[in-house]
């Protein structure tokens, strides 16, 4: 890797923070009450690693992912099914100079919120908070709402990116949002 390209990364992982917590000042004082308690059960490592938020912060950490990869990447984020390719390729470079989800925890969330919105503007899905049954199921953030009614994870889906590597990459991930949202 190439002496400006790790700067890049290095913004990408230590600035993160003060971009998309800044665009959402309630996710700032949030982040700094996250830490569990030690004696605390161990949830799935996404709601572990990740300060609470809401639907009403989704679209604004949505957006903040858009400077963050223009920055680190020179990657140009446009919503589009086609971006997705981007961001699949920030987290497997994220995953090979091996970034922990705990470590990536603040950028894996905003690329995810980039992922749900990507799939809200391009099917009739919406932001939405799980259900007591997908709380109960291991949902933990809030993600996207089909037609149908059925419960998508795109932050989820970033960290299993992070954490099991190529399997299903973003852009087939989306297909398949699409393509059950068609069946509805």
């Amino acid at each position: 890797m190439t002496a400006s390209r790790c700067a890049r990364r290095a913004f990408l992982l230590g600035a993160a923070a003060t971009c998309t917590f800044a665009a959402v000042p309630a996710l700032a004082v949030a982040q700094q009450a996250a830490t569990p308690p030690t004696d605390a059960p161990s949830p799935a490592p996404a709601a572990r690693d990740l300060p609470p938020f809401t639907v009403r912060d989704a679209r604004a950490l949505a957006a903040s992912a858009i400077p963050l990869a223009k920055k680190a990447e020179d990657v140009d984020l446009d919503y589009s099914p086609a971006s997705l390719v981007a961001i699949d390729n920030i987290v497997l470079d994220m995953r090979d100079e091996g970034a922990s989800p705990a470590a990536a925890a603040q950028v894996l969330l905003v690329l995810g919120c980039y992922v749900g919105e990507v799939l809200v503007r391009n099917t009739d899905g919406l932001w939405d908070e799980p259900t007591a049954a997908e709380l109960q199921a291991g949902a933990r953030v809030p993600g996207i709402r089909g037609k149908s009614g059925r419960f998508y994870d795109p932050v989820g889906q970033v960290f299993r990116l992070l954490q099991e590597g190529g399997g299903e990459s973003l852009a087939f991930y989306f297909a398949r949002v699409k393509r059950d949202a068609a069946q509805s």
